[in-house]
């Protein structure tokens, strides 16, 4: 005779509760659907803003500071500041007190660049409309639109 534990019973029962739990589980493309259900007025909101505005990128600022060139991402830590003992020398920190006279433009760019992308996008694969795929980039050889979304 198998004598069984409390750990054991508790584990087992966990384990088979767990799994018919989850045997019903929605699919990944449900959760596209519950979006589109439920965010579709504001992602197609969001995305119709930003079809009037002109892509914005790192070459459009252009820092003086950055040894690299006009293509290179350049960015400064936010509490450097120069040394007023020494102001061709290293920056120093100053904890919590961002310098004002960093360059921020780039980070900038990227932040407005992570933020309008996944809207175009989403607003394309919801609606089917190559405006939001066009500014998000070049849609020409993609024809995935998920039929289940275009409601």
């Amino acid at each position: 005779m198998i004598q069984l534990t409390r750990r054991a019973f508790c584990c087992q029962t966990t384990a088979f509760l767990t799994h018919f739990a989850f045997a019903g589980a929605p699919s990944a493309s449900d959760g596209y659907a519950l979006v589109a259900r439920t965010d579709r007025t504001r992602i197609i909101a969001a995305a119709t803003r930003y079809l009037d505005l002109q892509p914005r990128t790192i070459t459009s600022y252009p820092s003086s500071r950055s040894p690299c060139g006009l293509h290179d991402y350049f960015s400064q830590a936010d509490y450097f500041w120069p040394n007023p003992q020494d102001p061709n020398g290293k920056y120093i920190n100053r904890d919590g007190q961002s310098n004002p006279e960093n360059f921020n433009d780039h980070r900038k760019a990227m932040v407005a660049l992570s933020i309008q992308m996944p809207a175009l996008t989403a607003a394309w694969v919801l609606t089917g409309d190559r405006r939001y795929a066009h500014l998000a980039g070049d849609c020409s050889t993609r024809s995935f639109v998920p039929a289940r979304l275009l409601v």
